[in-house]
C-alpha cells in the first residue's frame, strides 16, 4: 500500500505534536510505503526525526527563503525545466489560467461560494502549473493585475464604506497568496491513499490526487486548525484588508479539504462540533485519539524532597500560553519559594523572546528555564511534580497524554479536547487566567499525596484510551477501508470511461 502523508511546518523538521504523531504512524505501519510531503517555511530546515525505511520519498515544499521556487521544484530533466521556464505565452495565461484564477479569488471572498466549485477551480490552476513554471505564472503582469482588480472589487463589495486597499496592501496579500499556494504546483505520484495531517495548505496536493486519480483522501485534524489560524491572523498586526484576505483564503482551503475528504478524523469530540458547524457530514467524521507509548512514558520515582518542579512541554507559540504560565510562576513563588518551572519546546517567531523578556522583568531567572525539545522528554516529564498545560487553544495534545501516562499531577486550561482527555484526573482552570493556574499548581505542589493519586488515575485512563498502538491500529483500519473503496471507485470510473470511448457512433435514422 502506498500512502501520501502531507504535513505543514512539522514532520520531519520539527519536534511538535503533529511530528510525533507522524513518526509514530510511519514507524507503526511498517508495511505501508509512505511518501512524506512536508510544507516548510524555508529550505534550510534540518530534519529532527530520522525517517523509517518505509518512507521511500520525502518531498519538501518551502514557501519562502528562496528567490525562485523552481530551485526546489521537481523536474524530469533539465530540458523539462527549460520548457516550463520559457514556453509559456501571454495567450496561455489568458486562456488557461486567468478564468479559473478569477473564479477562485472571487470564491474565497464569498464564504457561501460552493466548495466543490473552489476545488474544481484549483484543479484547473494545478493542470496549468503541472506544465508551466509557477513563478512565471503567478508573477506574470496579467495575473498580478487580475489579483489587484478582483480583490479591490471584492473588498468594496463586502465593505463598501471602507477605504480601498492600498497598492502596498495588495502587494502584501498577493505575496501571501504566492507563498501559501506553492503546494498547488506539486505533482505527486499516484498512490493508494492521500492523508493530510490537518485541513491545511499541505492538503492541496491530496485534493488534486482525489480529483485526478479518484485517490481516497483522509484528513486528520491534529489541531483546531481553522480556529488557531484565525487567532494567529488576529495577532499578526496586519492591516484589516490583509487580515481579511488571509482569513478568507485559509477558510476556503480548509473548506476544500473538508469537501473532498472521504474521512475526517479529529483527535477529540470537541473538534467534531467544529467540523460539523463547518459543514462536514457526521457520516464522514471518525474521531481517532492521539496516543503515546506507555513503555516510554511510564511512572518514575519522584523525589518529594527535591526542588518542586513544574514542567510544560509544547511549541513556544501564543496559542500555547507560556506567557500566562510565567505570570503564574511569579505567583506560585509567593507560597512555594523554591519552585522551578521548566519550559520545554522550540520557539516560534518573536514569542520566545517575549517569554524570556517577561522572565527577566519578573525576576524569575533562577526559577524559569527554557529547554529545547531535543533531550529525553520522557525523563523530564517523569521528574515533574506538576505538569502544566496553559494553552489558549488546543485539541488533545500528545504532551498531555504523555504526562497522563507518566502519572504526573496535571494542571491544564479548560480548552478544546483537554477536558475530554483528562476527565476528572486533573485540575482544570480557565484559559488566560494566571491566578487560577497559580492557585492550582500551588495546591498540587503542597499536597503531593493528592497529586500522586490524580496521576495514578490519569495513567489508568490513558492506558484505556490513548495508547500509541490504538491510534496506529485505527489508521491501519482506515487505510484498508479506504483502499478497498478507492479500488471500487476507480473500477467504476474505468468502466464508465471504457463504455463511453468504445460506444459505437450514433447514426441518424432515415426518418
Amino acid at each position: 500500500m502506498r500512502v501520501l502523508l502531507a504535513t505543514e511546518d512539522s514532520y520531519p523538521f520539527h519536534a511538535d505534536d503533529t511530528a510525533s504523531w507522524c513518526h509514530a504512524l510511519t514507524q507503526g505501519l511498517g508495511e505501508v510505503d509512505f511518501t512524506v510531503l512536508s510544507v516548510i517555511r524555508h529550505p534550510y530546515a534540518l530534519p529532527r526525526h530520522a525517517l523509517p525505511r518505509n518512507v521511500s520519498r520525502l518531498i519538501t515544499v518551502p514557501i519562502s527563503g528562496m528567490q525562485d521556487p523552481a530551485e526546489y521544484g521537481h523536474h524530469e530533466s533539465f530540458p523539462d525545466y527549460l520548457r516550463r521556464r520559457w514556453s509559456m505565452t501571454a495567450e496561455d495565461i489568458e486562456r488557461d489560467y486567468l478564468p479559473a484564477y478569477e473564479q477562485f479569488l472571487r470564491g474565497i471572498a464569498d464564504p457561501s461560494h460552493p466548495r466543490r466549485a473552489l476545488g474544481l477551480a484549483l484543479l484547473q490552476l494545478h493542470l496549468h502549473l503541472r506544465y508551466f513554471d509557477y513563478d512565471l505564472t503567478q508573477a506574470h503582469p496579467l495575473v498580478r493585475a487580475r489579483f489587484a482588480s478582483v480583490m479591490r472589487d471584492e473588498w468594496h463589495r463586502v465593505y463598501p464604506f471602507e477605504a480601498p486597499p492600498s497598492g502596498e496592501q495588495l502587494a502584501q496579500a498577493w505575496l501571501c497568496f504566492y507563498r501559501l499556494m506553492l503546494p498547488l504546483a506539486v505533482d505527486v505520484d499516484d498512490v493508494d491513499v492521500a492523508h493530510s495531517s490537518n485541513p491545511a495548505f499541505c492538503g492541496i496536493p491530496c485534493v488534486m490526487a482525489r480529483l485526478l486519480h479518484h485517490t481516497p483522501f483522509v484528513v486528520s485534524e491534529q489541531d483546531a486548525y481553522l480556529r488557531e489560524q484565525y487567532l494567529t491572523i488576529g495577532a499578526m498586526g496586519a492591516s484589516p484588508f490583509v487580515a481579511w484576505f488571509l482569513a478568507r483564503l485559509t477558510g476556503a482551503i480548509v473548506g476544500v479539504n473538508y469537501e473532498f475528504a472521504d474521512q475526517v478524523s479529529p483527535v477529540c469530540q470537541d473538534q467534531v462540533r467544529w467540523e460539523q458547524w463547518l459543514g462536514v457530514e457526521a457520516a464522514r467524521i471518525r474521531p481517532i485519539h492521539n496516543g503515546a507509548d506507555p513503555d516510554i512514558f511510564c511512572p518514575g520515582v519522584r523525589d518529594e524532597q527535591a526542588r518542586p518542579t513544574v514542567v510544560a512541554v509544547g511549541a513556544l507559540a501564543p496559542m500555547k500560553g507560556q506567557l500566562d504560565l510565567i505570570e503564574a510562576a511569579a505567583l506560585v513563588r509567593r507560597t512555594v519559594p523554591d519552585v522551578r518551572v521548566r519550559i520545554v519546546g522550540s520557539g516560534a517567531g518573536d514569542y520566545e523572546q517575549q517569554c524570556r523578556d517577561l522572565v527577566r522583568a519578573l525576576g524569575l531567572q533562577d526559577a524559569v528555564t527554557f529547554e529545547p525539545m531535543t533531550g529525553d522528554v520522557a525523563s523530564i516529564v517523569r521528574e515533574a511534580h506538576v505538569f502544566a498545560l496553559p494553552s489558549v487553544s488546543d485539541a488533545c495534545p500528545i504532551a498531555l497524554i504523555q504526562a497522563m501516562l507518566s502519572e504526573a499531577g496535571i494542571v491544564a486550561s479548560r480548552v478544546g479536547g483537554v477536558p475530554e482527555a483528562v476527565g476528572d484526573t486533573a485540575l482544570l482552570v480557565p484559559p488566560r487566567d494566571p491566578v487560577a493556574m497559580a492557585e492550582s499548581i500551588a495546591t498540587l505542589l503542597r499536597s503531593p499525596d493528592s497529586s500522586r493519586c490524580l496521576g495514578q488515575y490519569a495513567r489508568k485512563r490513558a492506558l484505556h484510551l490513548f495508547t500509541e498502538a490504538r491510534c496506529v491500529e485505527a489508521y491501519r483500519s482506515t487505510y484498508e477501508k479506504l483502499t478497498l473503496r478507492g479500488l471500487d471507485q476507480r473500477r467504476t470510473a474505468s468502466v464508465e470511461s471504457t463504455n463511453v470511448s468504445a460506444a459505437a457512433p450514433t447514426v441518424p435514422s432515415a426518418a
